[in-house]
């Protein structure tokens, strides 16, 4: 084999794998994906399905410790709204394996926490009991 060509097939291969590594991406993508959770609203009382209901989510991530309450090491908050049948799509970015997921109805005192609704719908998505949301206030006065 001519030595001329030797060189000119190494310098090719080099030219290739440089290619290659160009086309990678340079941030490392993540090992695992998250997908949307999908859960249904309903009233706590009722058993109604809440549509078109302003919700708000928490989702926390809380080291462990041995006397609570334990620090919390990350924090998201979000505000959703129900669909026309009371489904919420919660955004992968919340779903985290490690995280805590909490949910209420806006402007609520009462807070569900996510994992631990144990029943489906015909779906497949968890049912949360929630508080409806209260009445506004009218006043009546005159002054």
């Amino acid at each position: 084999m001519n030595v001329g060509r030797m060189i000119a097939t190494g310098l090719a291969a080099l030219a290739f794998v440089a290619q290659v590594r160009a086309a990678e991406p340079s941030s490392p993508q993540p090992a695992e994906t998250h997908a949307d959770l999908v859960v249904l609203i309903v009233d706590r009382v009722s058993r109604a399905p809440l549509a078109e209901t302003a919700i708000d989510v928490i989702s926390e991530i809380v080291n462990e410790c041995l006397v609570a309450p334990c620090p919390v090491e990350s924090r998201q908050d979000w505000t959703g709204t129900t669909d026309a049948t009371g489904l919420l799509h919660i955004p992968a970015r919340l779903n985290l394996p490690e995280a805590i997921i909490y949910v209420r109805v806006s402007r609520t005192e009462y807070w569900t926490a996510v994992y631990a609704a144990t029943r489906h719908d015909t779906a497949g998505h968890l049912i949360l009991r929630v508080e409806r949301p209260k009445p506004k206030q009218t006043s009546n006065r005159s002054d």
